[in-house]
C-alpha cells in the first residue's frame, strides 16, 4: 500500500505569531521602538519644563484643579506665558502642607497681579479659582436673576457685596442703585396690599426672594427705630408741636 508522501505544514514560529521580532519590552520590535521614542520625548519635555521654571524670572501658580482621585492640573504663568501641566499622581515628598496652609497669604495680592481680568472667560475663571463676577455677562445675568449684589455675594459665597458693586461700576459702568430703590419701593407697595406672598413679590419685581425678605426686615427695623425715637426723644431735642 502506497504511503502518502504529501508535505506536512510546519508549525508557525513564535516570531510569526507575534507579528515580528520581539523587542526588549516583550512587545513587537516596531512597537518597542515607539515606546522608547515616547519615553525619550517625555524626558525631554520634563527636562525642558524643569529648565524653564528654574531660569524664568517669575513663575506663578494661577490655578489648580484636582484631576480624578489622585491627580492634579496646575496652571502656571511663566514670565507671562500660560502653561498647563497635569500629573496623574501627586505626592508631597518634602515640607509641611499644614504649615504652608497656615502661612498662605490672601488672594488680594494675586488678584492685583492679573492683567485685564474682565477679559477672562467663565471657564478660565473657574480653572483659576477667580471671582466669576469678573465676567460682565455672568454678572449682568446674576443681577437680573438675583436682584442685588448682596444676594450674589450670599448665593456664591463672596465675602463682600460692596467689592462686587465697586468692581461692576469701575469695570463695566454698572450702577443699579436707582433701579434697586425703585424696586424696593414697588415691593413695599405690593406687600402693603396683602395680595402677594414673598415669592410672588420677588417674581413680580424681578429680585431674589431673599432680597424681598431683607428689604421688608430692614423696613420693620427702621419703623421700630423711628417709633422708639418718637416715644423717647433725646435730651435737648423737643418734638414738633
Amino acid at each position: 500500500m502506497a504511503r502518502n508522501r504529501g508535505t506536512q505544514a510546519e508549525a508557525p514560529t513564535k516570531e510569526a505569531t507575534s507579528g515580528g521580532a520581539q523587542g526588549a519590552t516583550g512587545a513587537p520590535a516596531a512597537l518597542d521602538v515607539r515606546i522608547k521614542q515616547l519615553g525619550e520625548l517625555r524626558r525631554e519635555v520634563l527636562l525642558g519644563l524643569a529648565h524653564v521654571i528654574v531660569e524664568a524670572a517669575q513663575v506663578e501658580v494661577i490655578g489648580a484643579v484636582q484631576e480624578g482621585s489622585a491627580g492634579l492640573k496646575l496652571i502656571l504663568s511663566i514670565d507671562g506665558e500660560e502653561v498647563v501641566i497635569a500629573a496623574a499622581s501627586v505626592e508631597i515628598v518634602e515640607g509641611d502642607l499644614a504649615a504652608a496652609i497656615r502661612k498662605a497669604k490672601g488672594r488680594r495680592g494675586r488678584y492685583n497681579r492679573i492683567k485685564r481680568p474682565e477679559a477672562l472667560t467663565i471657564k478660565e475663571l473657574h480653572e483659576r479659582n477667580l471671582p466669576l463676577y469678573w465676567n460682565e455677562q455672568w454678572l449682568r445675568q446674576e443681577l437680573q436673576r438675583l436682584g442685588s449684589y448682596a444676594e450674589i455675594a450670599r448665593v456664591h459665597g463672596y465675602p463682600s457685596a460692596v467689592t462686587i458693586a465697586s468692581y461692576a461700576k469701575r469695570k463695566f459702568g454698572i450702577s443699579v442703585q436707582d433701579d434697586y430703590d425703585r424696586k424696593r419701593q414697588a415691593v413695599y407697595q405690593d406687600f402693603d396690599t396683602g395680595n402677594y406672598t414673598h415669592l410672588e413679590l420677588a417674581d413680580r419685581n424681578g429680585v431674589g426672594v431673599a432680597t424681598v425678605y431683607r428689604w421688608l426686615q430692614q423696613r420693620r427695623e427702621d419703623k421700630a427705630h423711628n417709633e422708639r425715637r418718637a416715644t423717647h426723644p433725646q435730651p435737648g431735642i423737643t418734638s414738633p408741636a
